[in-house]
């Protein structure tokens, strides 16, 4: 007796796969259900601002200095895709990194694949944040994205301060004066061009801080990459980083 043929519907059958999203049982191997996938809510590499990576009227270029030379999201901070992020995070739901690795790797393939990257590095996370968690998101993201696209990993090359308040409790005024000294680099380096990585960009506060800290490290070129990007469109929401 083939015991596989066994063991795959008793699990199928007792852990139905659910959609990351909305929670309900779906089929679909991206573990999306028909209604969450149609209402993805992409943003458009053609009408997105080459410098932040946010379509108008999310786009502030005007109002900072990025250290960064490029960003990029894949998403809006809008349902379904938010939702995802929040279960991923917020659920425990550390598996759930693979699949937004694999919506990541394709708009990277589109956006970066003309630059030949030396690290991908990861926006770190406080021990306090991913204790609470139990894994550190970030970080598997990067790991994900690493393993994916060939890129060395290095996880060690910036370090966070706990004792500034989140950023999901400051508004837009605030953000970027509360990561001020937040994010150190732990040590020096020799990279050309830098991968970048967090899950949501809302105003680039800590992409913009996280990239400066890069660049006293030794790195010469930063570029993010994240899995949602903040909507003014939907600025009632609570938005999460």
């Amino acid at each position: 007796m083939n015991i596989k043929g066994v063991i795959c519907p008793l699990r199928d059958f007792f852990f139905p796969s659910i959609c990351m999203s909305c929670g309900q049982i779906t089929e679909n191997e991206d573990r999306l259900c028909e209604n969450c996938r149609e209402n993805l809510n992409f943003i458009d590499k053609n009408k997105r601002c080459k410098l932040c990576g946010m379509e108008k009227p999310d786009c502030d270029c005007a109002k900072h200095i990025y250290y960064f030379e490029r960003a990029v999201c894949v998403f809006f901070n809008q349902k379904p895709a938010k939702d995802i992020i929040y279960r991923y995070k917020l659920g425990a739901k550390s598996f759930y990194s693979k699949r937004i690795a694999d919506y990541m790797v394709k708009v990277f393939n589109e956006e970066y694949s003309d630059i030949d990257f030396d690290a991908v590095v990861p926006v770190p996370t406080s021990f306090r944040s991913s204790n609470k968690r139990g894994f550190d998101h970030t970080y598997l993201l990067a790991k994900e994205i690493s393993g994916k696209t060939g890129i060395p990993l290095y996880k060690n090359v910036l370090g966070v301060k706990v004792f500034k308040p989140s950023q999901h409790k400051s508004n837009y005024k605030h953000r970027f004066s509360n990561v001020k000294n937040k994010y150190y680099f732990k040590k020096k380096i020799d990279f050309n061009n830098v991968l970048l990585i967090d899950d949501i960009k809302t105003t680039g506060a800590t992409l913009n801080a996280c990239s400066r800290e890069l660049m006293l490290a030794g790195a010469r070129h930063i570029f993010c990459l994240t899995a949602l990007g903040g909507s003014k469109r939907n600025s009632h929401e609570k938005n999460i980083r």
